[in-house]
């Protein structure tokens, strides 16, 4: 969790929701993530959802060894936007998860592209977790050109929004 998970107030129902979670997410077993997925779906009625819940759902999904995990972290971010009469606000660590959730895809060069976009679409600067989890997608492209592309795309980037007025 980072600061701005902080900033919304749990019950201790709530922390041990999310602990749950968490347990979840540091799991190694092949199917944590599907467990964690089902305890958030049978408990959500009990406690009200907010970005930290969120968020140890998809530090699960993110940490799972599944093919498929950036589809089920896509499916929880728009059922976070989607679900609630007060919308959820995504923070860092949401897109961060999600970023991270690539890292497992078949397919490189569509974890790269959708990693680039998720990059280029935030709204606020990117953090450290930010660029690591962008790195450890990219670093899957086995061309040496094509890392040293990506090394000099991520500078560029990091440079502009430094800089940016924004």
């Amino acid at each position: 969790m980072n600061e701005e998970d902080e900033e919304c107030i749990l019950s201790s129902l709530d922390i041990a929701f999310v602990q749950v979670l968490l347990a979840w997410a540091r799991s190694t077993k092949d199917n944590a993530a599907y467990r964690a997925q089902t305890f958030f779906g049978a408990h959500v009625s009990v406690v009200r959802p907010n970005v930290v819940m969120y968020n140890a759902l998809l530090a699960a999904w993110a940490n799972s060894s599944s093919s498929d995990s950036y589809h089920h972290a896509k499916a929880i971010v728009q059922r976070m936007r989607n679900n609630h009469d007060d919308i959820i606000e995504a923070n860092i660590s949401t897109y961060n998860f999600l970023i991270q959730s690539l890292t497992k895809h078949p397919d490189v060069e569509y974890a790269c592209t959708h990693a680039d976009a998720i990059l280029n679409a935030l709204d606020r600067l990117p953090n450290d977790a930010t660029w690591v989890a962008v790195i450890q997608v990219w670093s899957r492209r086995c061309d040496v050109t094509c890392s040293a592309k990506d090394a000099e795309k991520l500078a560029m980037f990091h440079r502009k929004r430094r800089i940016s007025p924004e």
